[in-house]
């Protein structure tokens, strides 16, 4: 997914896996996905900036229509599939302009966000906890209802974003500083790392089968990326 655009891997191919104990007994198997751009200073190359975005969605629904078995498909094109998208093309951006980057980007995709973000907790708490200085999340990144970076009134985040408002062009974010929003980056805001959310918000197709790339405003995200 990542190494195609220059990032060194974190993992093999079938990602770091890792395994949430459910209430039935059962152990539910996910894996997170992760590539690195080091930074050029060594004195901070071992300090990191996460850029997150979830991989899974809500899958399949069986059922059955007019007594003949159906499956409906939930493409989390909104969902999940804008902030991967929009994360890719920033390792993308970022590999290709690293002698800019003092600090190592880490680009994770990930697993289980579905089951009360299991695999941002996992990663939060892995083998770069105390490490990492800030931590970035892209979720449903991709409607036209509006553009909020969601801060959870962090400080050290509030006076980031108050730094480059000038240069978010051409899109400035809303600053939402009230609770941290319910997605990834709560992983890293409990642990004490500097997080925002950027997102479009919750929209009329969320978790639904019609949770297709036609929804989704592609000139919006491009002018977010930017």
């Amino acid at each position: 997914m990542l190494e195609g655009y220059g990032v060194e891997m974190l993992c093999g191919s079938g990602g770091d896996v890792f395994g949430i104990s459910l209430s039935s007994g059962d152990t539910l198997v996910s894996r997170n996905v992760a590539g690195v751009v080091l930074g050029y200073d060594p004195a901070f190359r071992d300090h990191y900036i996460v850029v997150g975005a979830r991989l899974d969605n809500l899958g399949v629904n069986h059922l059955t229509v007019d007594g003949q078995p159906a499956t409906q498909v939930y493409r989390g094109a909104n969902g999940n599939a804008s902030g991967l998208a929009m994360m890719m093309e920033l390792a993308r951006m970022v590999s290709t302009n690293e002698r800019f980057f003092r600090r190592s980007v880490i680009f994770v995709g990930f697993g289980a966000s579905r089951k009360n973000f299991a695999g941002a907790w996992n990663f939060a708490n892995g083998r770069f906890k105390g490490k990492i200085d800030a931590m970035v999340n892209l979720d449903m990144i991709g409607s036209s209802t509006g553009f909020q970076a969601y801060s959870a009134s962090n400080p050290d985040m509030e006076s980031i974003l108050s730094g480059m408002t000038s240069h978010l062009l051409p899109v400035f974010p809303e600053r939402v500083t009230n609770a941290a929003y319910p997605s990834d980056n709560v992983a890293f805001y409990a642990s004490e790392v500097p997080s925002v959310l950027f997102t479009t918000g919750l929209y009329a197709q969320h978790d639904t089968p019609r949770d297709t790339p036609d929804i989704l405003d592609f000139g919006s995200m491009e002018s977010e990326l930017e």
